[in-house]
């Protein structure tokens, strides 16, 4: 072909009448040799080029002057011989670089360059090998896109470094042509043209996955091995007997928390040794001296605060080059295990149970090579295999479960791969002898240093028997005799038992999605039940007692509220259980009404018995109003009527009125029959109403009163007239005590205070002759009485009035005659901190002590 062009140039080169240098047109076939001939041939075709252009101007004389026609022979044999050096020079760099990628061939690494746009320029047959693309397959591909690489950090950043460096090095995931990722440790190099721009990356990868996974192996080793350590509690040592030297790690000292300034010696391991078993040490340190033999102790050390560690010390004779005696070994800190033996053994049977009702084994699956690496004995026997089968294949694993569950179990599994989450499922296993239980299984993702998900740990938990249980409380929730419901967090009923059909007379299915306060009335929800759902709903358990009307009437009812937070972190709804207690509800309220209208009597009795003195109390201020009205009309009377002594008269006639007056209220508020309320009371000031109601009785009764009042004290939450009558029964009980007592003082003594659970205490000693200690406890029964014409219930009800009130009543003996009988009352709280209110002190009565 070159020949042919030659000769075809060289014809019109010899007839063309131009003046235009047609042998220029040599040139195209030098370089058309260039690409076919070697130098040798190159150099042949460029002289022969140039000696058909001598031949030519020598055959066909130039058409112009003399003088162009040398230029253009001149011209045309340098454009040939330019030509021709160029493209020996060609040749000669395309062999240099042939030598050169036939020894990056050699090379078992994949090589290959690229442009700066990573368009594959060169592959290797290292790269062809490694990647599986030949290199017709791979030149002119983008190199990230062909091999779909990860890199770790952003390409952008890499490109920066880069050309900042002209070199970089880290490791990419690469894909090969069969679809495997591997791990590759990458080194770019830049290359750049003569005006130091970047013109190419050179790229060599070495294949590291198995390395990298022997070393995600050690690691995962490495690791274990650390927490069994810290777990273990367990130290080294090295001993030069020789030398004397003694090497401790850090647990080592931390173990005999010894200051790592000092260096440790066999004397201050014998000084930390217990006296007991130094004895036995020092034997074993000298016998392994003499004889270079091993050993293995335990024995108990003292630490330097006075506690007692266990230890245990292994050590083994090493050889040295020298032939020094050395040890080396391991200390072990098994003082808890020491202090837990005797607690494990009597808790075996417990623990074994525990372990046995818990029904819990693990697991780990390689989730790369989906294959199970550890079942635990629990989980063997969970799934009915024998473990000295050694660990099931993952399809044999799944093969155990139940056919209807398979598929749902692996999408499960591969959804949690696919993201690498945690994963929770349950299931049922089929065991080899046909029996079906219920699983439940948690998985948890394991990642390596790099991010890369590894393997999945869990749990199979059998809830077989969980699962019967909800059966069985399925059935009790259709059975039990009280109102259960779930209630949402948005108030709609979510499910009713047929305790709600039977009493609202609503089918079952139409309370689901209802809301409550269109069951109930809008204004007793808000009022009183959407309150106490809140707090619920805030995780509180919440009870509370309440009448409600419906159509259907006037009921009382019972309510709790316990949160249910169905595997959430916030309470999803509340479990509402209502029980019907109207019919109790009215028995007690008759009861309280009888009990009232009995201590009620109980009072009337006693002031019967005290209208004598009652009629003396009211008697005197009456007798003084007359006296002071006769006086009056004297000095008003008189030839000089006396004004000032008239209104002194007239203002004792108003004070005595009062005083009257008082002696009547006090009279009617204790024998009025009004329901109890609860006030804020001085305790004091009404022990002082009392006692002066009860002034002229003991009086009449020649009894001395002493009250003995703790100034101070805190108010009580009580109802005035009810604690005025258990103080009042308990004097009258005294006075009466002391009816026949005539070689001592008839004494009454009223004490108040604080009691040891913080409590306000009051007691009521008399000098009587006490009571029978074998009667204590009939006491305070009803219509047990030691009065001729007793009724039996003044402490009976005196007690009741007092527990009702949140206190207590008791009696015992006073020293050396008499009974003591004692109640508390609770203090009264600030409505607003719940801190107790603070005691608003009054000075006694005059006329009594204190």
């Amino acid at each position: 072909m070159a020949a042919a062009f030659a000769l075809c140039i060289f014809i019109a080169d010899t007839v063309s009448p131009l003046e235009i240098t047609v042998a220029v047109l040599y040139v195209a076939v030098v370089l058309l040799s260039a690409r076919f001939c070697r130098a040798r041939g190159v150099l042949l075709v460029a002289l022969g080029c140039a000696a058909l252009t001598l031949l030519s101007a020598a055959i066909t004389p130039p058409p112009g002057p003399l003088s162009t026609g040398i230029v253009n022979i001149f011209i045309s044999i340098l454009a040939i011989g330019g030509t021709a050096f160029l493209a020996l020079q060609s040749q000669s760099a395309q062999a240099a670089l042939r030598e050169r990628a036939d020894l990056l061939d050699l090379s078992h690494d994949a090589i290959f360059s690229c442009d700066m746009n990573h368009a594959i320029s060169y592959w290797s047959r290292g790269a062809e090998e490694l990647y599986g693309w030949k290199a017709e397959e791979a030149v002119g591909k983008v190199s990230h896109e062909l091999l779909a690489t990860v890199f770790p950090v952003p390409v952008g950043q890499i490109n920066a470094e880069l050309e900042r460096m002209d070199r970089w090095e880290g490791e990419l995931v690469h894909g090969k042509r069969d679809g495997t990722r591997i791990v590759v440790t990458s080194r770019w190099l830049l290359q750049r043209d003569k005006r130091g721009r970047p013109a190419a990356i050179l790229s060599t990868s070495n294949d590291i996955t198995e390395r990298k996974r022997a070393e995600e192996r050690l690691r995962r080793s490495e690791a274990y091995l650390a927490d069994e350590q810290r777990l273990s509690h367990t130290g080294s040592f090295g001993w030069s007997v020789s030398s004397n030297e003694i090497y401790w790690s850090e647990e080592t000292f931390r173990i005999l928390e010894h200051d790592r300034a000092s260096p440790p010696t066999v004397e201050l391991v014998l000084q930390r040794t217990h006296p007991d078993d130094r004895a036995l040490v020092q034997e074993t340190l000298d016998r392994a001296q003499r004889e270079g033999t091993a050993f293995d102790i335990e024995h108990r050390a003292l630490m330097p605060d006075g506690a007692v560690k266990h230890l245990r010390v292994i050590g083994r004779a090493v050889a040295t080059e020298s032939g020094a005696l050395e040890f080396a070994g391991a200390v072990m800190d098994i003082t808890a295990r020491k202090r837990s033996e005797e607690a494990l053994r009597r808790s075996e049977a417990y623990l074994a149970a525990a372990q046995r009702l818990s029904r819990t084994g693990s697991w780990a699956w390689n989730a790369t090579t989906r294959e199970l690496t550890h079942w635990s004995q629990e989980q063997y026997r969970i799934h009915g295999l024998d473990p000295k089968n050694g660990v099931p294949s993952w399809e044999d694993a799944r093969q155990h479960i139940h056919p209807e569950d398979r598929a749902g179990f692996v999408d499960s599994i591969e959804r949690a791969v696919r993201e690498a989450t945690d994963c929770e499922l349950d299931y049922r296993s089929v065991l080899p002898d046909g029996t079906v239980r219920y699983i439940h299984t948690a998985a948890h993702p394991v990642f390596d240093g790099a991010g890369n998900l590894v393997e999945f740990v869990g749990t199979d938990m059998d809830t077989t028997d969980r699962k019967r249980a909800e059966i069985l409380i399925g059935q009790v929730f259709e059975k039990s005799p009280d109102g259960v419901a779930i209630i949402g967090r948005d108030y709609r009923y979510r499910r009713v038992n047929p305790i709600y059909e039977r009493n609202w007379k609503i089918p079952a299915e139409r309370f689901i999605g209802m809301l409550q306060a269109d069951l109930t009335g809008k204004e007793t929800f808000e009022r009183t039940i959407k309150p106490h759902l809140d707090r619920c709903f805030a995780g509180e358990e919440v009870g509370y007692r309440e009448w409600f009307s419906n159509k259907f009437g006037r009921r009382f009812m019972a309510v709790s509220y316990s949160p249910l937070w169905l595997g959430s972190d916030r309470v999803e709804a509340a479990l509402v259980i209502s029980r019907d207690l109207t019919e109790h509800m009215v028995a007690t309220e008759s009861l309280h009404e009888a009990q009232a209208a009995l201590a009620h009597v109980n009072r009337v009795m006693l002031l019967g018995e005290m209208v004598a003195s009652i009629a003396h109390e009211v008697n005197q201020p009456i007798a003084a109003v007359v006296a002071n009205a006769g006086a009056g009309l004297l000095w008003l009377g008189a030839p000089s009527p006396n004004l000032e002594e008239a209104r002194e008269a007239l203002e004792s006639i108003v004070n005595n009125g009062k005083r009257a007056g008082d002696v009547i209220g006090r009279i009617r508020s204790l024998v009025k029959k009004t329901p109890p309320s609860r006030d804020a009371l001085d305790i004091n000031e009404t022990i002082f109403e009392v006692v002066r109601l009860a002034r002229s009785d003991l009086q009449k009764n020649r009894v001395v009163l002493q009250t003995h009042l703790s100034s101070g004290l805190p108010p009580v939450r009580a109802d005035r007239v009810q604690v005025q009558q258990v103080i009042f029964n308990l004097l009258a009980n005294a006075v009466e005590a002391m009816g026949n007592v005539d070689d001592r003082t008839r004494e009454i003594v009223v004490r108040s205070g604080r009691s040891d659970a913080d409590d306000v205490l009051i007691d009521v000693r008399d000098s009587g002759p006490g009571f029978d200690p074998a009667n204590l406890t009939r006491l305070f029964q009803s219509f047990y009485t030691t009065k001729p014409n007793g009724m039996g219930m003044g402490l009976a009800i005196s007690r009741s009035i007092v527990e009702a009130h949140g206190g207590r009543l008791w009696a015992t003996p006073n020293e050396p005659h008499g009974a003591v009988f004692c109640f508390t009352l609770p203090i009264a709280a600030d409505e607003t901190t719940g801190v107790a209110a603070a005691p608003s002190p009054r000075p006694a009565p005059p006329g009594f002590d204190s």
